[in-house]
């Protein structure tokens, strides 16, 4: 992070007004704080319990057309396969 820190100095490098990072991270007394100073951040609260994640999951992205997108035998199973992976992680 430092490293990081010390490319997006400005000034040291051209770099394109356009050009965006993400980065993700969990809480860590070593993220450096000029990093956190100049950044622009997002939090995004965690539902609790695999019944909230999953809840939270088919009201958000999956809706009946998602679902009727793909005439595959398996593509239900592993839409539901994948949010619940999700809700887990």
């Amino acid at each position: 992070m430092e490293a990081l820190l010390t490319i997006m100095e400005p000034g040291r490098y051209n770099i394109h007004d356009e050009f965006r990072l993400w980065i993700t991270s969990e809480p860590n007394k070593a993220f450096p704080l000029m990093l956190l100073q100049t950044s622009l951040k997002v939090t995004n609260e965690a539902p609790k319990g695999l019944k909230a994640g999953l809840f939270k999951t088919f009201n958000t992205f999956i809706n009946q057309d998602f679902l009727d997108k793909i005439e595959h035998p398996s593509w239900r199973a592993l839409t539901f396969t994948t949010c619940f992976m999700h809700s887990v992680v």
